[in-house]
């Protein structure tokens, strides 16, 4: 990744409400800030379960992996 390419919740919003000025989408769907500051966290969280499920399952530790697919 690279991470000259992030962009904040702030700046998202802020591209989608020019988009919404040129007419490209509705500015009804231009979600708040602190909407779109949860979906980065939620999807940010999922991401870091994955990586770990996936270094549980490298490592052959079968009891973590079991509790990081129940979590």
């Amino acid at each position: 990744m690279n991470w000259t390419d992030r962009m904040t919740a702030k700046d998202m919003v802020e591209q989608l409400q020019i988009l919404a000025d040129e007419g490209e989408i509705d500015v009804e769907d231009v979600p708040e800030i602190t909407t779109v500051a949860s979906w980065i966290t939620r999807y940010a969280a999922s991401l870091k379960k994955q990586s770990a499920i996936e270094k549980a399952a490298e490592g052959s530790n079968t009891e973590m992996l079991i509790i990081f697919k129940k979590w």
